[in-house]
């Protein structure tokens, strides 16, 4: 209880200061570098705190960075009501988070003409966050254990997260290495879902091409779903004929 008090004053004495600095020509611009600065290094430590688990564990990695993102996103509501100039320091800081790749690395092959292949590192997360939507998307313990509608909601998180990663050809490469021969039915039900879907993964900035595949991915999900929904109404109805 103590500490909730102390974040709740130290949230009043954050607004206050604002109200202040806001007054004065240039008075925000050191809130604004404090603030990019404090995302960064606690983002970067609690990632680094938990880095055994959750690079091994999509699930638990993809988890951590949301509820970073929330944490963060609910003191800049809290103490700068989002005003738009801390809404886009948050997000700034937020992606040097996501993209670092001192733990949380690929080493990319990069070719170099006369010298051959080296390594390009690169952040891990496109990577994982492709393995958790295979999770989503295909019937695993992950997926079991949710409704269509909690699965829709991840995978729009997923997006969020994605649209912070700087390259999103890489998710691209893993998203397409994992195979989606037969779609878990239920987990995206109709047209307004799936143009929702589709509107989101353009705003994070993904070529149309793979967004189209994206769509089709998302039809047969649905068909698959109504053969499903169709099969198990006629084999009630032959149930009730034959008794």
């Amino acid at each position: 209880m103590d500490s909730v008090c102390a974040a709740f004053l130290h949230l009043i004495e954050l607004h206050l200061m604002f109200s202040l600095m806001d007054k004065v020509p240039s008075g925000i611009e050191p809130m604004l570098k404090d603030l990019e600065e404090h995302i960064m290094s606690a983002g970067l430590a609690d990632m680094v705190a938990s880095a055994e688990t959750i690079t091994s564990d999509s699930e638990k990695y993809v988890e951590q960075l949301l509820t970073l993102f929330i944490r963060f996103s609910e003191l800049v509501n809290g103490a700068f009501q989002d005003d738009p100039r801390f809404l886009t320091a948050r997000d700034k800081a937020y992606k040097a988070v996501v993209n670092d790749a001192t733990i949380f690395k690929l080493d990319l092959p990069l070719k170099q003409k006369g010298v051959g292949l080296k390594t390009q590192p690169e952040s891990k997360c496109p990577e994982l966050l492709a393995n958790y939507c295979d999770m989503l998307l295909r019937k695993t313990p992950l997926s079991k254990k949710l409704a269509s509608e909690e699965i829709e909601a991840k995978l729009k998180e997923v997006l969020l997260v994605l649209n912070a990663c700087r390259t999103k050809t890489i998710f691209m490469h893993y998203h397409k290495a994992h195979p989606h021969p037969t779609p878990y039915p239920g987990h995206l039900r109709g047209q307004r879902n799936r143009g929702e879907h589709g509107g989101v993964v353009r705003e994070v900035g993904m070529p149309a091409d793979y967004v189209n595949k994206l769509a089709r991915m998302f039809q047969d999900i649905k068909v698959s779903d109504d053969l499903n929904q169709n099969f198990k109404e006629c084999h009630k109805h032959n149930k009730l004929a034959l008794s």
